[in-house]
């Protein structure tokens, strides 16, 4: 996610990029999805002063951690579990499967790429799922 001026002072724009090439960037929350230990480092490093780190992968494996590093530059780091797997899983295809959950009744928000800031912004508003539409999207 990289920060750029907006209409509410904060638009965000998204963008996967391989992390060697953001090295020398900072952003304000950072979502951390692989659960590799190996990329702890990048993740906490590329974490703005007083930004949030959200770990949503995870792993069984450990990997070293500076409270030095995190209390000096102000890190909040929450963990996040998106859903509870392999039971959320099962009980939701059991439901596709015998007709009782449309998995298109879920979406119920639907964006485009040009909105993504109002569609984070609907999240509490709109039930169920919002749709972040980059088909009509240019680079």
């Amino acid at each position: 996610m990289e920060p750029h001026p907006g209409r509410m002072g904060l638009a965000l724009k998204f963008g996967a990029r391989r992390a060697d090439e953001r090295a020398d960037r900072e952003y304000p929350i950072v979502f951390e999805t692989a659960g590799v230990p190996a990329v702890w480092d990048t993740a906490v490093q590329s974490t703005a002063k007083t930004g949030l780190l959200v770990l949503i992968g995870f792993s069984a494996g450990r990997t070293e951690i500076s409270t030095l590093d995190l209390v000096q530059r102000q890190l909040t780091v929450r963990g996040q579990l998106i859903y509870d797997h392999p039971q959320d899983f099962a009980a939701t295809l059991d439901r596709v499967t015998r007709g009782l959950l449309a998995p298109e009744q879920t979406v119920q928000g639907t964006f485009g790429v040009e909105d993504t800031a109002a569609a984070l912004a609907s999240v509490r508003e709109v039930p169920g799922k919002s749709w972040i539409d980059f088909s009509g999207w240019h680079s």
